[in-house]
């Protein structure tokens, strides 16, 4: 890595509670057909809830946000609500969570990730997105001794970090998965611990390989397609001390 890779990880607040209905009706109805729009609308609208207390209710209170928790419809209208998250030519990758920019300078980089920043805080106040600066993480992938400066969001500082856990991976500054790795040994030892018992028990050898592939492979193999590039060392150590044979 010769340039700086300086990446932001936002934490965007209440990711489904806090869909602006307004908002996302609007965007709807700017591509979609009347009849589907008008069915979406009134799955969304008038819903209200109340609160129990033994044998006593409260009265109904209207959601004026938000989509349905555990809809198979809501992960669809929330990435649509966020479809129009602004990217840049400057901007190598962005999506509802992450920034990256790459550039040889540091000064450069880091105010080219700023103003990014600037430009999804404008959008976020528009569309009624919370994001926290606090809970946001800060990681300048690079190999040099240089740090890009910090960046900014709403007047706060975004906090720094060796390493970041996204989407599952536990990624570190200088990309060597040793991290990930020793933390993926952890947890399968101690999975392994609980399941032992079961694994020792006298059931049938075909239940007890759908739980090994359910609940050690599929953490042992997860991703592998980035991680397996780390040094042949931190691969070896990694295998030696897993208790999954890889095949």
């Amino acid at each position: 890595m010769n340039q700086f890779y300086p990446d932001v990880f936002l934490d965007i607040a209440q990711t489904f509670d806090r869909v602006w209905y307004d908002g996302l009706l609007y965007k709807l109805k700017l591509f979609l057909p009347a009849p589907y729009y008008l069915i979406i609308r009134s799955y969304l609208e008038n819903r209200s809830y109340k609160i129990r207390y033994d044998s006593s209710y409260s009265p109904h209170f209207s959601i004026k946000a938000g989509v349905p928790q555990g809809s198979d419809l809501s992960p669809d209208l929330f990435n649509i609500y966020t479809v129009d998250i602004p990217v840049t030519t400057n901007t190598n990758y962005a999506d509802e969570t992450a920034i990256l920019c790459a550039k040889n300078d540091p000064d450069e980089t880091s105010n080219c990730l700023q103003t990014h920043l600037d430009s999804i805080d404008n959008w976020a106040t528009k569309w009624r997105i919370k994001i926290n600066p606090d809970k946001s993480v800060y990681v300048p992938f690079t190999l040099k001794r240089t740090v890009p400066p910090a960046v900014h969001l709403q007047g706060t500082q975004i906090p720094s970090s060796p390493n970041v856990k996204y989407l599952g991976i536990t990624i570190d500054k200088r990309l060597t998965w040793g991290p990930h790795l020793k933390l993926k040994r952890k947890t399968l030892n101690s999975r392994l611990h609980l399941l032992h018992p079961i694994l020792k028990s006298k059931l049938p050898v075909h239940t007890k390989l759908i739980m090994y592939k359910s609940l050690l492979r599929s953490i042992g193999v997860y991703a592998i397609q980035i991680w397996d590039c780390a040094k042949p060392s931190q691969i070896a150590r990694y295998k030696h001390s897993s208790p999954l044979p890889f095949v």
